[in-house]
């Protein structure tokens, strides 16, 4: 099992990731480019947590804000 958790400084993995998705998961709100507007907009930091195991994808992108 393979566990990661990336922000946008690893957006090449990101996309990867997101391109490796089923057809039908591949929905814009999970995108780099989305969230990147909202780190840019913000005092937020976008993350994505991956766990890989098998053929098997967790892909799950957020915004992490200090409070």
């Amino acid at each position: 099992m393979i566990e990661m958790l990336i922000t946008l400084s690893d957006k090449e993995l990101w996309d990867k990731t997101f391109t490796e998705l089923p057809d039908n998961l591949q929905d814009v709100y999970y995108s780099s480019n989305y969230y990147q507007v909202y780190q840019n907009n913000s005092n937020s930091t976008a993350c994505c947590f991956i766990v890989k195991e098998n053929n098997r994808t967790f892909f799950y992108p957020f915004l992490k804000t200090v409070i």
